[in-house]
């Protein structure tokens, strides 16, 4: 089967990660991690592409990066061709240290917070750490002003955070420590997931319209109504700025059931909303456990439920 060509965009955000080839270790020794940063320091100035966040362990290489006029492919041939080649001649090998084939997803803005967290929280996913700071191989610790790395750029993340629940000079911290606190929570009450399990379920949140048709709008606009119908509060309630916690609940069902039925994907419903997605993705971690009945529920259901209060209340 051909591989479809990839396209370039100047000014693109993308998630890139490069897996090892064979069952490799990408990084065996401590070494590695440090002269792999300073190839990816000197490439990322030679092709003119920002890094806004990493997070490298044994098996991967995560980025997210926004790239310019240069195509990714030419960074990702040079870090992975030259990666090899130092870790070949050290270890007496041959052969490639990553697959050929890498995986790179377009982001938009409001996904970043999302993809950021998930990196940075990847090294106690995998048991590395038991907090984030402890890892040294990510950029979380540049984040949070403790490390000055000249080649990441922090600011369009911590931008986007401005506008967000978690604002103010800390808004970095609190955004991290609530995702610690919410994962913790989860843990608590279901047990430790795999670590394959919670990376399947990120990418069904970054990348519903896999799984999702095309965004119905009002399909989305009849949900938002049933909703608001099931839990009592008015769709201008949901639609505002208030944090009170049913209507946390309402959008986060809304999120949900979008994105379960194919409605909407997470980003569209975090536009309407006026949320972030990662805002929406929490919120739907916290509610599931708490009020799983309106989860479990089908979107059938809820329609009918919210229509026939509706139609009483009239």
């Amino acid at each position: 089967m051909v591989r479809s060509k990839r396209t370039h965009r100047p000014g693109e955000l993308l998630y890139l990660v490069l897996r090892s080839n064979a069952g490799r270790e990408v990084f065996p020794h401590a070494v590695d991690f440090s002269e792999f940063a300073a190839l990816v320091a000197r490439h990322l100035a030679a092709c003119h592409i920002r890094l806004l966040a990493f997070c490298w362990v044994t098996d991967a290489a995560h980025f997210a990066l926004q790239v310019s006029s240069v195509p990714l492919g030419r960074f990702v041939q040079r870090i992975a061709g030259q990666h090899a080649q130092r870790t070949n001649r050290r270890a007496g090998l041959r052969g490639h240290v990553f697959r050929q084939r890498y995986r790179a997803v377009v982001l938009t803005e409001l996904q970043l917070p999302l993809v950021v967290s998930h990196l940075h929280l990847m090294p106690v996913r995998l048991g590395l750490a038991a907090d984030p700071a402890e890892y040294l191989w990510s950029s979380h610790r540049s984040y949070l002003g403790w490390q000055a790395l000249s080649w990441v750029t922090t600011e369009p993340v911590l931008h986007g955070l401005e506008s967000s629940a978690w604002g103010g000079a800390d808004r970095y911290r609190r955004f991290m420590q609530d995702e610690i606190e919410q994962r913790a929570a989860r843990v608590a009450a279901r047990g430790a997931p795999s670590p394959a399990d919670e990376e399947q379920e990120f990418w069904r949140v970054l990348m519903p319209a896999k799984r999702a048709a095309a965004h119905d709008i009002a399909a989305l606009e009849g949900l938002i109504d049933s909703v608001a119908a099931r839990l009592n509060v008015g769709r201008e309630e949901l639609e505002s700025r208030s944090r009170r916690r049913v209507l946390s609940l309402g959008r986060a069902a809304i999120a949900w059931h979008a994105m379960q039925s194919g409605i909407a994907r997470l980003s569209d419903v975090a536009r309407r909303l006026d949320r972030h997605p990662s805002t929406l993705s929490v919120g739907i971690e916290r509610y599931r456990l708490q009020r799983p009945d309106l989860f479990d529920e089908p979107l059938a259901r809820i329609v009918a439920r919210g229509v026939s209060r509706s139609t009483s209340q009239g």
